[in-house]
């Protein structure tokens, strides 16, 4: 929807990066009194000033390509053009009315609307289709049949924005409907967005500058930095890079050469899965038991992707696929005879000696293109057997992060679980400016994915959550106090919708809270399915990156619901919200879980909505706004679940 650039301006002292927005239909809507065209006049220059290209021509409703239906008759019209009072009387005709609208949209959208978002332009909608589904008497319709199949037939707005206010502030600033309307209409849209036909609420509640700065950031879907390789980097190779140094025992600023195997005395040669230019995995050639089994990193859980690994692996440990993966990298080591102390270490050799063993294999997961993307070597030794999983940071997000893993693993190391095993923190010290994290692997015996929530979660993380547990009035908490400064962080950096989206849940959250305390406690960050082992009854929960020690309770247990249903099931944000809230077997453990915390199942919902404002603050404020398909599929199921806490109907 929308381009980035390295645009910047100045306002108020704040800097905000303004990627320009270019071919994209906006609808602005609300009812009468919520300030359209007072924020779209405002909103029209703040894109300009920022390097979009907007349309002059503001659309009032429909695209006006065919005369008011008033004109072709010889009374005219009592309709409102929008310049007075609106209309509250129906027409005649109605089926007639709904087609000549209809048709006016599809022709507009077709002679006047592509042309100018061909060249790249914004276009902004007073109104949209919608609204003769919200209010019908106002273009002339007894009642709303029969719109929803106009909206159906007609072209979407790429976002449609609602301005929102209490009925009470809207008239008294312009009564131009009675409180019981406005209360009707806005009780519409709250359908329509459970429906997610509305894209983003904004509230008017600011200064228009303010209100139309909060569209405007939703629009640039907050894309503040680009991407974190150099322009015209593939970030792959570039891991790939960052990875052969590693194996080599050299510093990134020294990258260790790729050559054909062969070219070095002594050598360790990996095959590169899929190929060269955008690997993921690096195969060891050691062993066909080697080979075959450093694919356990990989956790699949898509269909195809299952199928693609059981296939490899066959292949692998057959040794009918290695003649048939050219793709390959050769790494130079030391000879094994040199003295140790003149030699310069391998990884190989430095794990190896670690762990007591005189030789290792080394499978390498390459990870996913982020700014905090690091490798995981899975350590084994000739027959696959895994001995242990090294993570490695090699510059300082991914440092800091994999050190803050060591730390939740020394700091749990003394903690039983009854349903679940952690790893074992075996190494964690600096290596040739690396980070190097070596933990253990899961206890012998046959350890699956864990898919689904089972009791065994529900009791692990009411264990872990019990961790430094606190309860405190949820406003005054350290944790709101943290996420405050994360707040202004993120509205410095120009995520106006987002910051004020997660104020106006919170608000909602104090008042359900009321006196009773919201309850905190250790968190264990990115609890999800490729984050874990199952074997009987028993979990084994692996990546500890992102553990925090004070997290409103329930946390990740909502992360599970919303990172495999956005990222594996590729649901929309209203399934998410159903299968946590709904009556669903996964809403069942959420209710345990509750249970055992002795928590009101009235609250769920508000803790649902402190860890939707919590992640989506913190992902934006840690990825800066960086936009791929991913993070917009979790970004959008967080903004739909806070819009829907705020606009549910207990609140």
């Amino acid at each position: 929807m929308t381009g980035s650039s390295d645009n910047h301006t100045v306002s108020n002292g704040r800097v905000d990066a303004q990627p320009v927005c270019r071919s994209v239909l906006v609808a602005i809507v609300g009812p009468d009194g919520t300030g359209k065209s007072t924020t779209i006049d405002e909103l029209a220059r703040q894109l300009a000033d920022n390097g979009s290209h907007v349309s002059e021509n503001v659309r009032h409703w429909r695209p006006g390509v065919l005369p008011a239906l008033g004109r072709l008759t010889s009374k005219g019209s009592s309709a409102s053009q929008f310049g007075g009072p609106p209309r509250r009387s129906a027409g005649r005709f109605p089926l007639l009315r709904l087609a000549y609208y209809g048709l006016d949209f599809i022709i507009g959208h077709i002679v006047q609307d592509d042309p100018e978002m061909r060249l790249g332009s914004v276009i902004l909608y007073d109104r949209c289709a919608l609204d003769m589904h919200v209010d019908p008497l106002r273009f002339g319709l007894k009642t709303n049949r029969g719109t929803g199949m106009l909206w159906s037939a007609v072209r979407k707005p790429d976002a449609v924005v609602l301005l929102y206010d209490e009925p009470e502030r809207i008239l008294a600033r312009k009564a131009e409907l009675t409180h019981g309307e406005l209360e009707r209409q806005f009780s519409v849209w709250r359908e329509l967005l459970a429906g997610q036909h509305v894209s983003a609420v904004v509230r008017i509640n600011a200064a228009p500058q303010q209100v139309a700065r909060r569209i405007a950031s939703y629009l640039r879907g907050n894309a503040i930095a680009g991407d974190p390789w150099p322009t015209g980097t593939n970030p792959r190779q570039r891991m790939l890079e960052v990875v052969c140094s590693m194996l080599a025992g050299t510093s990134v600023s020294e990258p260790a050469s790729r050559a054909a195997a062969g070219a070095y005395a002594h050598a360790t040669e990996y095959v590169a899965v899929p190929n060269l230019h955008a690997p993921r995995f690096l195969v060891p050639l050691g062993t066909r038991q080697s080979g075959a089994r450093s694919l356990s990193t990989y956790s699949a859980h898509k269909p195809l992707a299952r199928a693609f690994k059981y296939v490899l692996q066959k292949g692998l440990a057959a040794g009918l696929a290695q003649p048939l993966l050219r793709q390959r990298v050769s790494i130079p080591e030391s000879d094994p005879a040199a003295d140790a102390g003149t030699a310069e270490q391998s990884l190989r050799r430095y794990l190896a000696q670690a762990l007591g063993r005189s030789e290792v294999f080394l499978g390498v997961s390459l990870g996913t293109p982020s700014p905090h993307q690091k490798p995981l070597f899975q350590v084994m030794d000739g027959d696959g057997s895994a001995l242990g999983y090294a993570k490695i940071g090699w510059n300082q997000e991914t440092i800091r992060i994999v050190s803050n893993e060591a730390q939740a693993l020394q700091r749990l190391a003394h903690i039983n679980f009854s349903s679940a095993v952690i790893p074992r923190a075996l190494l964690a010290e600096d290596w040739h400016g690396y980070y190097v994290l070596l933990q253990s692997g899961p206890p012998t015996g046959q350890w699956t994915p864990s898919r689904d929530i089972t009791p065994a979660h529900v009791q692990f993380l009411a264990e872990l959550n019990q961790i430094n547990a606190t309860a405190a009035p949820m406003q005054s908490s350290s944790w709101r106090h943290n996420l405050q400064a994360r707040l202004h962080n993120l509205d410095e950096m120009g995520a106006a919708y987002d910051t004020d989206l997660i104020e106006w849940a919170l608000e909602q959250c104090a008042a359900r809270f009321g006196k009773i305390e919201a309850r905190f406690g250790n968190r264990h960050g990115d609890f999800t399915p490729w984050n874990l082992l199952k074997k009987d009854d028993k979990l084994f929960v692996l990546d500890w990156e992102y553990a925090q020690d004070d997290s409103p309770v329930g946390s990740d247990l909502f992360h599970f619901a919303v990172q495999r249903a956005a990222l594996v099931e590729e649901a929309p944000p209203t399934r998410i919200a159903h299968q946590i809230l709904g009556v669903t077997a996964f809403n069942r453990s959420v209710r345990d879980y509750f249970q055992i915390k002795g928590i009101q199942a009235n609250l769920i919902e508000c803790y649902l909505a402190l860890y939707a404002a919590d992640t989506l603050s913190w992902n934006l404020l840690r990825d800066r706004g960086r936009i791929d398909d991913k993070s917009m599929r979790t970004r959008d199921a967080w903004r739909y679940l806070l819009l829907h806490f705020i606009h549910s109907p207990s609140n």
